[in-house]
């Protein structure tokens, strides 16, 4: 899913605010092709922030794992920013619960311990709120990193010695980041900050390039 930022909805505002040709022009799109950039670090470090408010992922863990960027900035005239645009780009990626695990992320011994006293994971999926995930426990994958499982008592083992597999266990995880922002109610008071921002920053870099 991207997350797009460009001229092409208010171009008729940008042609009449400065006439075109010469200098003027060539100010007009360093202008735009600044402010976009600028404002794209922004939209990036709000996308963040806003997905932060709703699941309790650190920030260099959501630009690591499930934001990027892209730019197309390319042309020297007025009639090229129509296709200047910058995105934030969010992948289609669950969020592994080991991410959301409060306390110890490596297995903890229950052998001897009777079932009312073992410990519980607890996880804090939604920012704020910790809840107890019951039957659920941390175990080192064929990979070799932790994750949380839970058992599923519908489906059986299959295969016979070193090929066989456990399917009654199913790692555990939560939906993409990414449906927050196909909500209107969440993306759009973001789109409207981010649009006004570049508004600001277009109007400042345009007066710039044509004072120096």
């Amino acid at each position: 899913m991207a997350l797009v930022i460009n001229f092409s909805s208010n171009l008729d505002q940008v042609n009449a605010s400065f006439k075109k040709g010469g200098d003027i022009e060539k100010a007009l799109v360093k202008a735009a092709r600044s402010a976009l950039s600028k404002t794209l670090i922004s939209y990036r470090k709000e996308v963040n922030v806003s997905i932060r408010t709703k699941i309790a992922l650190k920030s260099g863990e959501i630009n690591k794992e499930f934001l990027t960027t892209s730019k197309r900035l390319r042309g020297s005239k007025m009639v090229d920013l129509q296709n200047f645009e910058v995105s934030v780009n969010l992948k289609a990626k669950p969020v592994s619960l080991i991410r959301l695990v409060r306390g110890s992320k490596t297995p903890r011994s229950q052998l001897g311990k009777r079932v009312k006293s073992r410990g519980v994971l607890k996880i804090e999926i939604n920012k704020g709120q910790v809840k107890k995930i019951e039957s659920a426990f941390i175990a080192k994958t064929k990979q070799g990193n932790y994750q949380v499982f839970k058992r599923n008592p519908h489906t059986k083992s299959q295969g016979v010695g070193k090929f066989r597999t456990n399917k009654k266990i199913i790692v555990q995880s939560r939906s993409s980041p990414h449906y927050l922002f196909l909500k209107k109610e969440f993306r759009t008071p973001l789109e409207k900050r981010i649009g006004q921002r570049l508004q600001d920053l277009f109007v400042k870099e345009m007066e710039f390039q044509l004072n120096n």
